[in-house]
């Protein structure tokens, strides 16, 4: 019976002795660093030495500064997203894509990808509508059922 280890030392041989072997390196490897040369130095006018900063008071004298400035809405901590897919006619699909695009144009930008658009349209169906009244909807939405449908045996 044939000894295993044979085989695999018969492919070792034979990966060792045929095949493209690397060439030597046309270029040693170098010895020292390489140093950058300094920038050229490009003569500027004097500087002018600013008056020295005033001291700073103590927290106890400084008086609570005002806060005026409307503050942006706090953004609640959102859970995780999750991946879904989902089917839309090309007039809503381009709605989505200027939604976007507006919110690219928009200072300061906005997030308003596709996802967020959906996001924020279906935050607002769920405060103006329940799930039994969206069914409701859907089904006077949806087409007349005409066919009969697979056969089942």
């Amino acid at each position: 019976m044939n000894d295993p280890m044979d085989g695999l030392a018969a492919l070792d041989a034979k990966r060792n002795r045929t095949g493209r072997r690397l060439p030597p390196p046309r270029n040693a490897p170098r010895t020292q660093p390489v140093v950058a040369p300094a920038p050229a130095t490009v003569e500027t006018s004097p500087v002018v030495e600013s008056p020295p900063a005033p001291k700073p008071v103590a927290p106890a004298q400084q008086p609570a500064p005002k806060v005026t400035e409307a503050k942006p809405a706090q953004v609640e901590a959102q859970p995780p997203l999750e991946k879904a897919s989902i089917y839309l006619d090309p007039q809503s699909d381009e709605f989505l894509e200027s939604a976007r695009i507006a919110g690219r144009r928009s200072k300061p930008r906005v997030d308003a990808s596709r996802s967020a658009v959906v996001r924020l349209a279906l935050a607002r169906l769920a405060e103006q509508m329940t799930p039994d009244q969206v069914v409701r909807e859907l089904v006077l939405r949806a087409p007349a059922h005409t066919g009969e449908g697979r056969r089942r045996y």
